[in-house]
């Protein structure tokens, strides 16, 4: 099949961020892209996190509709499709694609498939880097338009089985938090009246040790940084249920993850325990970070500091009702994993499959 390189048949920009020294280039109507607000498939977005004025995305660069972004620092490959103007940090490389020569969803499917050719052409520093050269010389098969079209058809039928299968988890999610609501009200305003603690009283608090950069591919035990996602490493430092707390972002959110057994933690991620129920807990501080996201400190980087963590007053129900509620969502929690095991693995398997064929 003719293939062509990337910089061949399409403009390449590399994406700025106007002075947050200006408040007249922030908070304006125009999305301004982050890593934050990518994904690993190539779906179309609209909205974003932050957003720039006119002389804000006259200090960058705008990708027009149909642009395909693609983080090429950091979390190398995350992508989204442009839906309409928008503009981008530094951290990502816009593919605004010759139409004529390649359908933009058709790039934009085969740029989610080169994670691992860009952490090949990655700069040995900390940060994993791919510039702008050697991101243009990348190889793109180029079928007719016409096969292009109805490749992403196919493919686009694939990921909405993704996305069903994805909804329905969402289901699950929306049945816990309406259990807990049910049964201890809104932790924030506490409408039940439970006695309440300060955050440094329900939990003992302790924070990993390593750089983020510490993860591997194939780590035996479960790595805890800021990210959403999980990572994995070599070692362990902790062995205990606990939950872990991201305690910087650079968009403020803060999300918190479960676990129970043998892991390690970056220097930024908050290790709690607790006498409480970590169903309970988890749910509970899920509504507190979601009011603190607009309270946290910094310029470029968000993160919490254990004086703004105890400005929380968590509200603690009797250990039985809290167990009970532990009970439900144990149950709800094995009904979504048959789910993501099952009906996503397959979808997923499905989706691979079709991509594998056309782009492997």
């Amino acid at each position: 099949m003719k293939e062509a390189e990337l910089g061949e048949v399409a403009r390449i920009e590399t994406g700025t961020t106007p002075s947050t020294k200006n408040p007249e280039y922030h908070d304006g109507n125009i999305p301004f892209i982050k890593p934050g607000d990518l994904d690993n498939q190539p779906k179309i977005i609209f909205e974003a996190e932050s957003y720039v004025t006119d002389l804000g995305a006259e200090q960058g660069r705008i990708i027009p509709k149909n642009g395909v972004m693609v983080c090429c620092i950091g979390s190398l490959g995350k992508l989204a499709v442009a839906g309409r103007d928008m503009v981008t940090n530094q951290q990502i490389n816009s593919v605004i694609f010759d139409e004529e020569k390649v359908f933009p969803k058709f790039g934009a499917y085969f740029l989610s498939t080169q994670k691992k050719e860009l952490e090949h052409l990655a700069s040995s520093t900390t940060v994993a880097i791919v510039n702008k050269t050697n991101f243009s010389k990348l190889k793109i098969p180029l079928p007719s338009l016409s096969e292009q079209k109805a490749i992403v058809a196919k493919l686009d039928r694939a990921q909405r089985l993704i996305d069903i299968d994805r909804e329905m988890l969402a289901k699950y999610d929306e049945l816990i938090q309406s259990v807990f609501l049910e049964m201890f009200g809104d932790p924030v305003r506490n409408a039940k009246g439970w006695e309440r603690k300060v955050f440094s009283k329900v939990f003992d608090i302790t924070t990993g040790k390593l750089n983020a950069n510490a993860a591997v591919e194939d780590g035996k035990y479960p790595f805890f940084t800021c990210s959403r996602e999980i990572s994995w490493i070599d070692n362990y430092a902790f062995d205990t249920e606990a939950l872990l707390l991201a305690g910087n972002n650079a968009s403020g959110d803060f999300n918190i993850k479960y676990y129970n057994g043998k892991f390690n933690a970056y220097q930024r991620t908050y290790v709690l325990t607790s006498e409480e129920n970590y169903g309970f807990l988890k749910i509970a501080l899920d509504y507190f970070l979601n009011q603190m996201k607009s309270d946290s400190i910094g310029t470029n980087t968000k993160y919490l500091t254990l004086t703004l963590l105890d400005r929380m007053k968590i509200p603690i129900p009797p250990i039985d009702l809290q167990n009970k509620f532990n009970d439900i969502i144990t149950k709800i929690d094995e009904e979504k994993r048959i789910v993501n095991q099952q009906q996503i693995k397959k979808s997923e398997e499905l989706f691979s499959s079709l991509v594998q064929g056309v782009f492997g």
